[in-house]
Parts: C-alpha cells; structure tokens; sequence
C-alpha cells in the first residue's frame, strides 16, 4: 500500500511523517495543522488536505487591527511545532506595524516562571502556541496571577482547542487548583481563528456531491460526524484520482501500481508527483490543491470568540494579498476594516 491516511494530531503525524520515508510510503493528513509539517525537506513524503495553521496569519493581523490593537506578546511552548507557528506569525505582524514585544517559550516544567514573565511584561493581547494538553493548566496558572478579566484577549490556533474538543466546553472541567468557573474567567475574551471545514457555495465536488449534500450524507448513516469528516473524505479522493492519473502513465510503458512495493521509489516518485499536481473541487475546500497553493487569494476562516461561557462563532474571508476581510451569514456578506 502505497499510502498511510493520517493523523489529526500533529504531534503523531510528526513523528509517522519521520518514518514514513523509510518505508516508501505517502503519508496524507486530514486534520494536522502545523506550520512545522511544510517542510518539505524533513518531510518529504508527507502532505495534508487541511491548511497549516499559518496560513490563517492574515485573518489573526485583521482581527488585530479590527480591535485597534498594536502591541502583543508570544507565548510557545519549546520544540519546532509550537515555536516556528508564532516566529511566523511575529514576522507577519511586524510587516503589518504590529509591535510584539517578547516572544517568550516555555517547556512543561516551568510554565509557571514564564507566565509571571509574561504578567510582568504587562501586555494584555496573548498569542499563544502549546500543547493542548498543558492548556488548562497554563490558563489555570493565569488565573491564579490575575491575568484574566476584559484586560486579557488570548488568541490561539484552532488544533489547540479541537483536540481538546470545543464543543464540550472543557472549561467545565476544571483541572488542578482551579475550578470550572475559574477556567471559564480566563478563557472569556479568547479568539480562536481555524479553517472553514466547508466550501461556501453550492459547488459540486469531484465525487457528485456538495458539502450540504456531503454532511446530509454523512448523517443519514449514523455515524458520528467528526470534524475532519469532509478533509478525510477528500483526503481519500485525492489518494484515488492521484492513483487513477499515475496508472494510465504507468499504462503507457506497460506497468502498473499493482508492481508497487516498498522499494520501488520509482513509483513511489510518480504518484507524489500526480499527487501534489492534483486539483479538484472537494467538499472541504474549493478548488482543492494538495499541497495547499499558498497562491489563493481568499481563505474561508472560522473565528470563535468566547464570552459569557459560550462560544460565539464568526465566519469570514480574507484577501491574503489586500488584508482586506469580509464576515459572512449565509449569502450575505458584511465587509469592513
């Protein structure tokens, strides 16, 4: 089997995209969002049908500027999975005359000395990349120094918060010395910006259906409708029309994917190629290019903003080479900035 569908996690498919060459394979994530998995270098056998989570940088800088704020502080957690996310974005705010006045990272055992390093900074707008499982307690520790109240704004990216699972309000947990309603203090205030799991519109995908068409589909079945259902679905469509395209080459000089093995780089070489020069209409993204084509103009985007102990969602588009960004409801879109 020439390919390996997964993860969601980024953690995991780091490490299985670090193997996956040894073993001739093209690895395909459907859900993994760091910016540190597009190094085609360290991976060279790995893509993916969500966009990292750097391409939401120009949507982060809008919201910014929307809210009137100039100055901010990074808050990462060590390691290149976390780090290279905000030394992106830190670039991409400077051009935008957004002054970050720290870039401070941390590693598991001594969060809490860096977030009193962060307190004493006294900046208010937080944008932070880390491990979802040290979540709670890093905002449990920000709690407890009063960093929470209408002063604070936490922005984060969207796999931080999927992974905890954003529609079980894990806040009402409560973890450590903190309880739920602690949790929910620090939290109210925090934007969330993530990719938009459906194409806008009523486009037809390669497969016949819509993303309305898709979901209804889906949930006809009964089976649990996860997040990642549409960029798996599409995953595996692009796996089958990559397939399709390398056999009827392989057809031309008489051979055949059914020859693959693992030590055929050869084959392995080709179907890359048909694979990162695919695009088709999907019901996840609209066109759909493998590698995600830095080149689009518009990404649909989600923002989630927390107040109240509720979720508000927000769903927009920004022109990555104007920075201009519309809110949209339905058919109707509101533009503003």
């Amino acid at each position: 089997m020439p390919f390996l569908l997964g993860t969601a996690c980024s953690e995991v498919t780091e490490t299985l995209a670090k193997i996956v060459p040894y073993w001739n394979v093209i690895q395909v994530s459907f859900g993994s969002t760091a910016p540190a998995l597009s190094d085609s270098n360290e991976f060279p056998l790995f893509l993916r049908t969500v966009a990292p989570d750097s391409s939401h940088n120009p949507a982060r800088i809008a919201l910014i500027k929307h809210f009137g704020w100039d100055t901010v502080t990074a808050l990462s957690q060590t390691g290149d999975m976390y780090s290279l996310a905000v030394n992106d974005l830190v670039t991409e705010l400077e051009q935008a005359n957004i002054t970050c006045t720290a870039t401070i990272t941390f590693a598991e055992n001594d969060y809490k000395e860096q977030l009193r390093t962060l307190k004493e900074l006294d900046t208010r707008i937080i944008i932070g990349s880390f491990s979802p499982r040290l979540a709670q307690r890093v905002f449990c520790e920000a709690w407890k120094l009063g960093m929470h109240g209408g002063d604070y704004a936490w922005i984060l990216p969207g796999e931080t918060i999927d992974s905890l699972g954003i529609t079980g309000n894990w806040w009402n947990v409560g973890v450590g010395e903190c309880s739920p309603s602690q949790l929910s203090q620090t939290l109210d205030g925090l934007i969330i910006v993530k990719s938009h799991a459906t194409v806008v519109g009523n486009e037809t995908s390669a497969s016949g259906l819509t993303s309305k068409k898709f979901t209804s589909e889906l949930n006809n079945t009964g089976v649990v409708h996860s997040k990642f259902a549409g960029q798996t679905y599409d995953a595996v469509w692009a796996m089958a029309l990559a397939l399709a395209k390398t056999e009827v080459l392989l057809n031309r000089r008489n051979e055949s994917m059914a020859q693959y093995a693992h030590t055929r780089k050869d084959l392995t070489k080709l179907l890359l190629k048909q694979l990162k020069d695919l695009r088709f209409i999907g019901v996840s993204v609209s066109p759909y290019s493998q590698r995600i084509n830095k080149t689009w103009k518009e990404r649909p985007f989600i923002t989630y903003v927390r107040t109240s102990t509720k979720l508000e969602e927000r769903h927009g588009k920004v022109n990555k080479i104007t920075s201009h960004k519309s809110v949209y409801t339905g058919h109707s879109t509101y533009f503003y900035l």
